[in-house]
């Protein structure tokens, strides 16, 4: 009930997109608070919420989301009824060599599961590992954005031209050769058995309501079941972004290349996502 009367009062203060990232922490911590049975008088509510988030495997940048919004919820609380001050603590942050890169083999499991979830979030899910896209880049992505380009050997890639990005700069990503015959098939085929005779501006229109994209809540949602599918734990959407890295970085292209194609302008942050294989480093050694 109370979170309901939270909503209502958000809707005046945040646009329908942030107002439903707030809503989702929001629930997400009164779940956890309740199953912990944990009251509101207790001073270290959000401190232990981070805690828990963190050894979740929760990336530090979604943490510091939560916690905005955590805090933000209580204070409204605290005009209502007894809710303690919280204490300040900092947020661990999760060290380079803990963070996760799905192998091959994980992302042939996406792959061969695209079928098995409501259409077309497999397909959706599978393109963050090929084009390292942002899951709330990919759901604004037009039908129109997609393009063949080919490069001075005359090979043909397809590109995506990212209008509405993290940093507001938009940016050209070229997908792994890898995906071309899987993303032929959905826009050839699964996209207009999806519409049927309706036109959608959206390269992943929603099922029933082709009039927006696909919802990024849903796509965290078909997340979890394809972790749970895979046995896998670790593997997230921004994840995903690892696996792309870490290919293109497997070709020699230069670090600063691959940290433009994803949006970084920051190469300690980008240092982040290139996860070696033990077959990388074979291969870099050559003969030495």
């Amino acid at each position: 009930m109370q979170i309901q009367a939270f909503e209502d009062y958000m809707k005046r203060l945040l646009r329908d997109n942030s107002r439903e990232s707030c809503i989702r922490w929001v629930k997400q911590f009164e779940s956890w608070r309740v199953e912990h049975k944990y009251d509101l008088t207790y001073d270290k509510l959000v401190r232990d919420f981070a805690t828990h988030l963190y050894e979740k495997g929760k990336a530090y940048s979604s943490i510091k989301t939560g916690m905005t919004w955590v805090r933000r919820y209580l204070r409204w609380l605290g005009e209502s009824q007894e809710v303690a001050s919280q204490k300040q603590f900092e947020i661990p942050k999760t060290y380079y060599k803990e963070l996760y890169c799905p192998t091959k083999d994980v992302v042939d499991g996406i792959l061969n599961a695209r079928n098995s979830i409501s259409m077309p979030y497999g397909y959706a899910i599978y393109l963050l590992s090929v084009t390292g896209m942002r899951d709330s880049e990919l759901i604004n992505l037009k039908y129109n954005d997609w393009n063949v380009v080919r490069g001075d050997n005359g090979i043909p890639h397809i590109s995506f031209r990212l209008t509405i990005t993290k940093n507001g700069k938009p940016r050209d990503v070229p997908m792994l050769k890898e995906a071309d015959s899987i993303f032929k098939e959905y826009v050839n085929r699964i996209r207009p058995e999806i519409l049927g005779n309706v036109e959608s501006i959206w390269l992943f229109p929603q099922q029933k309501n082709p009039d927006k994209p696909i919802l990024r809540k849903n796509v965290e949602f078909y997340m979890r079941n394809l972790r749970k599918a895979l046995g896998n734990t670790e593997v997230t959407c921004h994840s995903l972004r690892r696996y792309y890295v870490t290919k293109l970085m497997a070709e020699k292209i230069p670090a600063e290349t691959v940290a433009k194609i994803i949006g970084h302008s920051n190469m300690r942050n980008f240092a982040r996502y290139f996860r070696p294989s033990a077959e990388h480093l074979a291969d870099a050694l050559g003969e030495l």
